[in-house]
C-alpha cells in the first residue's frame, strides 16, 4: 500500500509538472486546424508529433540511459524532445571523442552527471589490454567545464564482460573500466598523455572552475603511473594532485595507508602518508574532512607494529607454548602476534585534525582484525574464525583510550607485557 501510494504521488507530481505543456498535433491529421494546408514544397522540418501520454520529464529520464549519440538523434524526433525534454536530461554518456563538443552540449543545461567512456578503447572484446585515446584526453576537461550543475563524472571506457546466468550460459554486459598504465599498450606516450589530463584537472580544481564536491571517478588506477624522474626530494606531480584534487580522491579508500592518487606500490618512495596528511590538513576544510575520515584511521593503524612471540629467544620453549595455547583458547586471530601502537604516530595524526571520538565503537578493532586475517590469507592458512580477536599490548590499549577511541577490553585480547614472562624485555610492548 505504501509503495502504491508513493507511485501514485510520483505520477501525480509528474502530471502537475507537465500540465501546462502544449500538446502538439500531427499536421496530416483531420483534427488539425492546418490539415488542408499544402506544405509539400516547404523544407523538411523535424516531426511535430508528440505523445500526450508521455510528458517531457519521462522522455528526459529515459534519455539518461542512452549513449550521447543516441540522445542527439532523439532530438530530431520532435519538438517535445528537442525543446522540452532536453531540459530534463541529467546524465550524458559520451562514447566517441568527437562528441566532446562544448557548443553542441550547451542545450543540456541541467546535466549533473557526465560519463566520458571514450578515454580508453579496447582492441578486442573481453580483453584487458587497451589504448588511451589522445583526443578524448585533451578535450575532456573543457567539456566538463561547460556543465554548471555537474556533480558526478567518470573518465574511462566500456568493456564487454561475461557474467554467469541461470538462463544463459554466458551473459554479456558493459562495464566501466579505468585507464591502467600496466595494461595500456598504445600510444607509446600514454603515461605522459594521462599526466597531462591530470594536470588539466588539477588546474580546473585549483582555479575553482570545477567544484571540490565533484565526485570524480576513473582516475585512481591510472594515477599510480608515477614518474620515477621527480622523486628527489619528492614527487611534485603527486604533491600538486594532493593540493588540488577533491579530498575523497586524494584519500583512496582502497588502501590501508593514506597515499596520493598518483602513488603506486612504491608510494613510500614518492610521497609519504605523512606528506599527504600535511598537505590535506593545510587546505581549506582539510582538517574538518580529516576529523572523521575512516581512511585516516586506516592510515594510523598501518603504523601499528607487532612482536612475534614465537621468535623470542629469551623465554623457554614451554613458556612460549603455554602463551600461544592460552591465546588460542581466547580465540586470537594470530596467537603468537601482539600488536602495539606507536606514540609518535598517534600524536602526529591528532595534531593534524583526526578525532578518534568520531569513530564508532569497534571500528578500530575491526580494521585491525582485517589486517590479521589478510596475513592468514597470504600464508594460505585455513585457521580462520570470523569471531576472532587481535592481541593488543595493555600500554597501547590505555594510550588509545586516553586519546578518545571508543574501544573496550572485550574488543581485543589485552595482555600486560609486565605480567607475561614470555613478553618480558620487549620494550615496544611496554611503552
Amino acid at each position: 500500500t505504501t509503495a502504491a501510494a508513493a507511485n501514485h504521488s510520483t505520477a501525480a507530481a509528474a502530471a502537475d509538472a507537465d500540465a501546462n505543456f502544449p500538446v502538439e498535433h500531427d499536421p496530416s491529421s483531420s483534427s488539425s486546424p492546418n490539415a488542408n494546408n499544402d506544405d509539400s514544397n516547404s523544407p523538411a522540418q523535424p516531426s511535430t508529433l508528440s505523445c500526450p501520454f508521455l510528458p517531457p520529464t519521462i522522455f528526459g529520464a529515459a534519455m539518461d540511459y542512452l549513449r550521447y549519440g543516441e540522445v542527439r538523434t532523439a532530438l530530431l524526433v520532435g519538438k517535445t524532445i528537442a525543446h522540452h525534454a532536453v531540459k530534463h536530461v541529467q546524465t550524458l554518456n559520451i562514447c566517441n571523442p568527437y562528441e566532446l563538443n562544448v557548443r553542441a552540449s550547451r542545450r543540456f543545461g541541467n546535466v549533473r552527471e557526465v560519463n566520458i567512456l571514450c578515454l580508453i578503447a579496447f582492441e578486442h572484446a573481453f580483453m584487458y589490454e587497451h589504448s588511451l585515446v589522445r583526443d578524448a584526453a585533451t578535450r575532456s576537461v573543457p567539456f566538463l567545464l561547460s556543465f554548471p550543475k555537474l556533480d558526478t563524472t567518470f573518465l574511462g571506457g566500456i568493456q564487454i564482460l561475461f557474467a554467469d546466468s541461470d538462463q544463459l550460459d554466458r551473459l554479456e554486459y558493459d562495464s566501466k573500466c579505468q585507464y591502467s598504465p600496466t595494461r595500456c599498450v598504445a600510444p607509446d606516450d600514454h603515461a605522459d598523455i594521462f599526466r597531462g589530463l591530470m594536470m588539466s584537472l588539477c588546474g580546473a580544481f585549483g582555479s575553482m572552475a570545477l567544484p571540490q564536491s565533484l565526485d570524480l571517478g576513473g582516475i585512481h588506477d591510472g594515477c599510480r603511473a608515477c614518474s620515477e624522474t621527480n622523486r628527489e626530494p619528492g614527487c611534485n606531480f603527486c604533491r600538486d594532485c594532493c593540493r588540488s584534487l577533491p579530498f575523497h580522491n586524494v584519500v583512496d579508500m582502497n588502501y590501508l595507508k593514506i597515499i596520493s592518487p598518483l602513488s603506486s606500490q612504491r608510494a613510500q618512495d614518492c610521497i609519504s602518508a605523512r606528506d599527504v596528511l600535511e598537505i590535506v590538513s593545510s587546505r581549506p576544510g582539510g582538517r574538518e574532512f580529516l576529523e572523521g575520515e575512516i581512511s585516516v584511521l586506516r592510515a594510523y593503524l598501518a603504523t601499528f607494529g607487532f612482536e612475534q612471540v614465537a621468535e623470542s629467544e629469551s623465554p623457554s620453549t614451554k613458556e612460549r607454548e603455554m602463551f600461544v595455547h592460552r591465546m588460542k583458547e581466547l580465540n586470537a586471530t594470530i596467537p603468537h602476534r601482539v600488536y602495539y601502537a606507536p606514540l609518535e604516530s598517534l600524536q602526529f595524526y591528532l595534531e593534524h585534525g583526526f578525532k578518534p571520538s568520531n569513530m564508532a565503537r569497534r571500528t578500530l578493532s575491526l580494521i585491525l582484525q582485517q589486517r590479521g586475517r589478510r596475513s592468514l590469507y597470504a600464508s594460505n592458512s585455513s585457521d580462520y574464525d570470523a569471531s576472532s580477536r587481535e592481541i593488543l599490548a595493555k600500554a597501547s590499549f590505555d594510550r588509545l583510550v586516553a586519546a578518545g577511541f571508543a574501544i573496550e577490553e572485550d574488543d581485543f585480547i589485552v595482555v600486560d607485557a609486565a605480567n607475561e614472562p614470555v613478553l618480558a624485555g620487549i620494550e615496544s610492548l611496554m611503552r
